[in-house]
């Protein structure tokens, strides 16, 4: 499971979210480089994902759900909510990663 946290300036956790299989397809992208930010999404490492730079991740999120079922679009959702937040706030991240 990927799972998605949001932190403010302190690194205090604000929210977290995952969803079990989502692996399958936020992973589907890595090393895609028309995906900026899903491209660097892996098994292996987390990605930190600025404030500044969430509306380049919501652009991403929204482009991929024309593929995904309900479920799925529901989880992606989600995600695009929490990046909103942290675009709002000046110093929140959000960390995308696949440890708990």
């Amino acid at each position: 499971m990927i799972t998605i946290t949001l932190e403010n300036e302190r690194n205090q956790v604000i929210e977290k979210i995952g969803e079990h299989d989502n692996r399958e397809y936020l992973l589907k992208y890595t090393d895609n480089p028309a995906y900026n930010i899903l491209s660097e999404i892996s098994n292996y490492d987390h990605e930190i994902v600025l404030s500044e730079d969430t509306p380049e991740l919501i652009a991403e999120l929204e482009s991929i759900k024309t593929d995904l079922m309900a479920k799925q679009i529901s989880h992606v959702d989600e995600i695009i909510r929490l990046a909103r937040i942290a675009q709002k706030h000046k110093g929140y991240a959000l960390i995308i990663t696949p440890f708990d």
